[in-house]
């Protein structure tokens, strides 16, 4: 368990350093109804450079922000009390487990000693007894011991912080600035979850329901992948970058190729590696898309544009259907999502010939109407397949 006393060194991607903030105040958003699973988060590895960098950032802007000094104490405490919990659930409680019932809550054989004035909200409370001018504390009592000793180390370094000086010139720097622009809005009670809208929580458990938010061009890479279990490469790449885009966590994709890529694939599959013989290439391929290895670049969901004028290979089986599939494809596939809706088959395919992207607004329209019952009365425009996602969440959210 780590109370950050030392900041972190070395240098630091921008885009590295932004995505640890909005990773953290994500947490931030979690912890406001509960608990939460830290092994979802790549960047709150604890004690790492990087989990050490997002604290240190957001503890310099809670310097300068009231509204958020409170927020971030606060979080910062339950944080701790998480890592406390998963101690507990691993190994203190054998350290601890004295009795017949087998169970250390109550146990007072122990007591640990600390001065008075590190503990002073148990020592308010009168839950410990002060002798010599040190306070007796059961064992029973270590996670609020460490929690109030956290606690008051926060307050004490924060406000050497505000007394340093050195804020104001902080904050003049154009990088900070934007940093502080996401605490402004986590404040606000704007969402910092995805750089677009957090109407959507995409994971492992829940892809194939999502699935059915999916723009046509990624639906049929998932019911490709869930018919042969493999894609080939560059489609691979292209799902991978959507699922990361519209908010699947690196934990979570590790997860969900490593349990399709472990199954056999179809007599029907244009690939035939898998995970047991090529886990490693897959991961690292995974861990680059998410900006950890190689160039450690930012990759972002693949354009529309991309897509409708990407050239196919004979084992492709992606790109924009409105525009790379014929009429007889189209139609099927089409079928098998609008199985009642023939007209309305024929009108996309029709319209595909002049402009996919007309054809894409109007498959958008008959998803809505039959999610929802309701007729969209606008023309929706789509700049990549993830803003066609959030788009129909955005929308969906506020029919409920």
């Amino acid at each position: 368990m780590t109370f950050y006393l030392k900041p972190p060194r070395g240098n630091l991607n921008l885009y590295i350093l932004e995505d640890c903030i909005k990773e953290r105040l994500l947490c931030y958003n979690y912890l406001k109804n509960g608990s939460v699973d830290l092994t979802n988060f790549q960047y709150l590895v604890e004690d790492s450079s990087l989990d050490r960098t997002g604290h240190f950032i957001l503890r310099l802007m809670a310097c300068c922000n009231h509204t958020f000094e409170y927020d971030f104490v606060q979080k910062e405490l339950k944080l701790l009390e998480v890592i406390c919990l998963m101690l507990s659930n691993v190994f203190l409680k054998h350290i601890f487990t004295i009795g017949r019932n087998g169970c250390f809550i109550g146990c007072n054989l122990f007591v640990i000693e600390v001065p008075y004035y590190f503990c002073l909200s148990m020592t308010a409370n009168r839950v410990v007894i002060i002798k010599n001018g040190l306070a007796q504390v059961p064992c029973t009592l270590w996670k609020d011991l460490l929690l109030g000793l956290y606690f008051t180390y926060l307050k004490k370094v924060m406000k050497c912080l505000k007394y340093s000086g050195y804020i104001t010139c902080t904050l003049e720097d154009s990088r900070i600035q934007n940093i502080f622009q996401l605490v402004k809005n986590y404040t606000s009670g704007k969402n910092v979850r995805t750089m677009e809208n957090e109407s959507s929580f995409i994971n492992f458990n829940n892809i194939s329901n999502e699935s059915k938010f999916f723009p046509l061009c990624m639906q049929n890479l998932f019911k490709v992948l869930e018919r042969t279990n493999r894609l080939c490469y560059n489609d691979r790449f292209d799902f991978s970058l959507y699922m990361k885009t519209i908010g699947m966590s690196m934990s979570d994709s590790l997860k969900f190729w490593e349990n399709t890529y472990s199954k056999e694939c179809s007599t029907s599959s244009r690939c035939s590696h898998s995970w047991q013989k090529n886990g490693k290439r897959y991961i690292y391929g995974i861990r680059h898309l998410y900006g950890l290895e190689g160039s450690r670049k930012d990759y972002h969901c693949r354009s529309c544009t991309f897509l409708q004028e990407r050239s196919l290979g004979a084992r492709d089986e992606g790109g924009c259907p409105f525009r790379k599939f014929d009429d007889n494809n189209l139609r099927a596939i089409l079928k098998t999502i609008f199985p009642n809706n023939p007209d309305e088959i024929e009108v996309m395919i029709y319209e595909r010939n002049n402009d996919p992207n007309v054809a894409c607004n109007l498959f958008f329209n008959i998803v809505f109407n039959i999610m929802t019952r309701k007729q969209l009365n606008q023309s929706m425009t789509f700049g990549s397949p993830a803003n066609y996602y959030f788009q129909l969440k955005k929308l969906l959210a506020k029919e409920s």
